[in-house]
């Protein structure tokens, strides 16, 4: 009654053998409609609501109804950016455009696709035609990935993009949320908007996506810490792109708290630590192990 987009398995009686995908109305006992939504046959969350409340006529139409919000959800990102400037976002945030369950994100002129289970990728396949027909003259798109179903030895599908002026390199195939995390564009500029004259320490910094903004604004050093290397040299190779210098940039394939340890022990500082580190605690059974990794952490 609230619009809490999700209903979980534990709180609903379902008739036996839904397929997922498949169009439910959720109606309380004395069978009054609460939510319309399409089931998921094995996640723990049984129904993603597509519409709250009784009635209404869109959801006659499920096709109608998912083709203007993911028109809405692009028109309302592209008030926002310069596609010129601007040409990697993401265009779909699952509930938060009414969308549950899906996630598009762009990167020039391809869209990547991810479903949350597999009531969400029945419901919304195929996906593919439906976003080349939302997205029509606002967006060209050439490729539609999806990334769930990606060979597990993909052969790379790099691209350049560019964010706030600033060209990254992208593996579609093989990078990690593409090789650029776009939920960070706006905390990127916020540094940027600090780091003149600044040093600057990127953790976990993956592709350098930090990194790149600050040195772009002059910052007078940046460090770019990741594990992988090959992260590492996809920094070092945005840097080169964008023309950046590199005398005063170090890239460093380690373990970011021994990457700490050993500054600390050398007395090295900055004026500006970038901390951005995976989940310690991806469930709830790992957060009395990842609490003291946390405590470690912001201590170095």
């Amino acid at each position: 009654r609230q619009g809490h987009p999700w209903i979980y398995r534990d709180a609903v009686e379902a008739p036996e053998a839904l397929e997922a995908g498949a169009l439910v109305q959720v109606r309380t006992r004395d069978g009054r409609p609460l939510a319309r939504g399409f089931w998921d046959a094995r996640s723990p969350i049984a129904v993603r609501v597509l519409e709250s409340g009784g009635p209404a006529h869109k959801f006659a139409n499920a096709e109608a109804l998912v083709a203007e919000r993911l028109r809405s959800a692009l028109q309302r990102r592209l008030k926002r950016i310069d596609l010129a400037k601007t040409n990697a976002f993401r265009w779909v945030h699952g509930e938060g455009d009414l969308l549950p369950g899906l996630h598009v994100d762009i990167y020039g002129d391809a869209a990547v696709v991810r479903f949350d289970g597999e009531g969400a990728r029945a419901f919304y396949s195929p996906a593919e035609g439906r976003l080349r027909e939302a997205a029509a003259d606002s967006l060209p798109l050439n490729a539609v990935l999806d990334r769930d179903n990606r060979p597990a030895e993909a052969a790379p599908d790099e691209r350049e993009v560019v964010e706030n002026g600033h060209r990254f390199f992208v593996d579609l195939a093989r990078g990690q949320k593409g090789g650029l995390f776009l939920d960070q564009r706006e905390n990127r500029q916020r540094v940027a908007e600090r780091a003149r004259g600044k040093s600057v320490l990127n953790l976990f910094g993956y592709t350098g996506g930090f990194s790149v903004y600050a040195a772009a604004v002059g910052a007078t050093r940046t460090d770019t810490v990741d594990l992988a290397k090959p992260a590492v040299e996809a920094a070092r190779r945005n840097f080169e792109l964008n023309t950046l210098p590199t005398d005063n940039a170090g890239f460093h394939a380690a373990d970011a708290f021994a990457f700490l340890a050993a500054a600390g022990a050398r007395g090295d500082t900055w004026d500006i630590v970038v901390s951005d580190p995976p989940r310690f605690a991806p469930k709830k059974e790992a957060v009395p192990a990842a609490r003291p990794a946390y405590e470690r952490l912001h201590r170095l």
